[in-house]
C-alpha cells in the first residue's frame, strides 16, 4: 500500500519512532471547482479592468487631439497644468494598478487551487496523517488523530477522495487568501481501503 515513487519523499519527514503505513499521490488529476470558479472570475475581472483602462486611455488621447490649436498650444506652454496632469495620470495609473494586481493575484490563486492538488502527496503513519503540497513551494500538513474529526469519502471504490475535519472553505478568511487548505486526500486509488486503515489505526 506504499507507492515506491513517493516513499523516499515521505520518509524524510518521519520521526525516529514513527512508521510509514501508507503513501500515495493522486491517481487522477483532481479538479477543484472552487479553483475553476476563482480562475474564471479572475480572467473576467482582468478583461474588464484592462478594457476600462484601455478605453479611458484611448479616450484621453482622443480628447486631447480634439482640442483647438490655440488651446492645445496654451496647454503645452502651461507648466503647472502639465505637472498637474502628470500627477493625475500617475495617481490614476496607481489606482488602476490596484485592481490589476487584485486580478493577477486571483488568477495565480485560481491556478494554484486548480493545479496544486495534482502536485500533492499523501501519507498515513502510526502517529498522524500527512499531506505534502509541492506546488511552487513546499508545505507539509500533519493531521493528528484528535484533529481527524468527522471525515467523509467520495467517489467510487477504485478512485475517490477523503476529506478530514472541516469541509467548508471560507474564501474570505485571511489564511485562505494566501494558502489553499490541506485537509483532503484527492483522487486516490482504493479510497475504501485507505479509509479502513485510518479507522483501524486512529479510531478503533
Amino acid at each position: 500500500m506504499i507507492n515506491e515513487d513517493v516513499r523516499h519523499i515521505v520518509e524524510v519527514e518521519l520521526q525516529p519512532n514513527e512508521k510509514l503505513l501508507w503513501a500515495d499521490k493522486p491517481a487522477k488529476f483532481p479538479i477543484s471547482f472552487m479553483g475553476i470558479y476563482v480562475l474564471l472570475f479572475s480572467i473576467v475581472w482582468c478583461v474588464i479592468v484592462f478594457s476600462l483602462f484601455g478605453a479611458a486611455l484611448f479616450g484621453g488621447f482622443e480628447g486631447s487631439a480634439e482640442l483647438p490649436d490655440t488651446a492645445a498650444e496654451e496647454f503645452k506652454n502651461a507648466e503647472v497644468s502639465a505637472s498637474a496632469a502628470a500627477i493625475g495620470g500617475i495617481m490614476g495609473l496607481a489606482f488602476v494598478s490596484i485592481f490589476v494586481g487584485a486580478g493577477l493575484f486571483n488568477l495565480f490563486w485560481g491556478l494554484k487551487m486548480t493545479i496544486g492538488p495534482a502536485k500533492q502527496l499523501y501519507a498515513i503513519t502510526t502517529h498522524r496523517i500527512v499531506i505534502f503540497d509541492r506546488f511552487l513551494s513546499s508545505r507539509v500538513a500533519s493531521i493528528q488523530p484528535e484533529q481527524i474529526g468527522q471525515f467523509e469519502r467520495s467517489g467510487n471504490e477504485r478512485i475517490g477522495s477523503l476529506s478530514f475535519g472541516e469541509s467548508g472553505f471560507n474564501m474570505f478568511a485571511m489564511n485562505a487568501m494566501w494558502k489553499t487548505p490541506l485537509n483532503k486526500f484527492q483522487k486516490i486509488s482504493n479510497p475504501r481501503e485507505v479509509e479502513a486503515l485510518i479507522r483501524k489505526t486512529f479510531l478503533s
